[in-house]
């Protein structure tokens, strides 16, 4: 009856401590129908944005409102949002085929660049050094580009472009800044698959291959490990992220349970390189939440709460967002929560053999 007692025990107290293991603070201001969030570099604003082109800035620490900025333009479907690496300017897509480069400091619009031949902001990225803004626009709707624009950040000008074989509908830079990883779409029964990019001499390097179980729609979001050594591509329709090693252009595994919830579909790695962080899930249930994945052994963890992924902070912190509903006087209201998760927290957890789990070997 003691070891019983011990154990109950012990499972209450595990039980207490995750309830206010992850901390959480409410998103101040008065924002409305949030759809997507951006975490800074380092790791210090939080910025969200929703369809008619209303960005608020957030204290990650406190969540106090900063600032917000108000866009000449409804980002819809161009719904992208991204901070340059010093976190000093947010790059925000639109529907008309804009992007927008706002200084975080003043809120002031420094430039508005256009993507011609598009009708929607697919994808926007910063080069490591932060001097460079790449954009792409696909889509399976009207008009598409196969182009991919770079723009200087300081000069607002247009600096080079390049004109891939496939639609592209996402890029990243590798971290030495020499390579562009591209995902296409698989418009007009063209194959889905993801390009590598030498940018200064304009070539392409190698091509690699989507092989999933059925053909999937395209590659929703792509990433380079922190060391520029791993691949990451999420194919959402496919509920996976693809790995492969860039040095040998082998795959080398599948993370299953990625979900793409159309504006959130981004992931990012741990400083590390060692986890994976994104949304995961089964949209069509309505069962959504943040997943952790190892990418040494695939395994994974589930959070179930924030549904929308906002980033990883330098010291490996996870941010997500959680949406709570609420009728106040007969209206829908929304509150939004900021979780911040730190990999120690995410380890406390009971494995199915009872004992505390403190590694990911340990999870089941």
């Amino acid at each position: 009856m003691k070891s019983i007692i011990d154990k109950l025990t012990i499972y209450l107290l595990l039980f207490m401590f995750s309830i206010n293991a992850f901390a959480q603070v409410r998103l101040g201001g008065n924002p409305e129908g949030l759809n997507l969030f951006a975490l800074s570099p380092d790791g210090e604003t939080l910025a969200g944005s929703n369809f008619p082109g209303t960005i608020h800035l957030w204290d990650t620490a406190t969540g106090a409102e900063k600032d917000v900025f108000k866009s000449e333009f409804t980002i819809g479907a161009g719904a992208v949002l991204t901070f340059s690496p010093d976190s000093t300017l947010l790059a925000s897509g639109s529907e008309r085929s804009r992007v927008t480069l706002w200084d975080v400091a003043t809120g002031e619009a420094k430039f508005v660049f256009e993507h011609v031949g598009a009708n929607s902001i697919s994808s926007i990225s910063f080069s490591p050094d932060g001097t460079t803004l790449a954009s792409c626009a696909a889509g399976r709707w009207g008009t598409s580009s196969t182009f991919i624009y770079f723009w200087d950040v300081e000069t607002g000008k247009k600096k080079s472009e390049i004109e891939v074989p496939e639609l592209p509908m996402c890029s990243t830079f590798s971290p030495d800044g020499t390579t562009l990883a591209i995902g296409t779409t698989g418009f007009r029964n063209k194959p889905v698959s993801v390009y590598l990019w030498d940018i200064h001499e304009n070539v392409e390097i190698a091509t690699l291959e989507i092989a999933t179980l059925k053909d999937p729609w395209g590659v929703d979001y792509v990433k380079f490990s922190p060391d520029g050594t791993a691949l990451a591509a999420g194919i959402g329709d496919s509920s996976l992220i693809m790995l492969w090693d860039v040095v040998t252009r082998k795959e080398t595994g599948h993370l299953h349970g990625y979900a793409d919830e159309w504006t959130n579909v981004s992931f990012a790695f741990t400083p590390d390189g060692t986890i994976l962080a994104g949304p995961g899930g089964d949209p069509d249930a309505g069962v959504l939440g943040l997943y952790l994945w190892d990418i040494f052994n695939e395994k994974r963890k589930e959070i179930s709460e924030p549904r929308k992924f906002a980033g990883v902070s330098p010291n490996s912190t996870f941010h997500a967002v959680e949406v709570q509903e609420e009728v106040i006087d007969g209206n829908n209201t929304n509150t939004y929560l900021l979780w911040t998760i730190s990999p120690e927290e995410v380890f406390m957890d009971v494995a199915a053999h009872g004992k505390l789990a403190t590694r990911w070997a340990d999870l089941k």
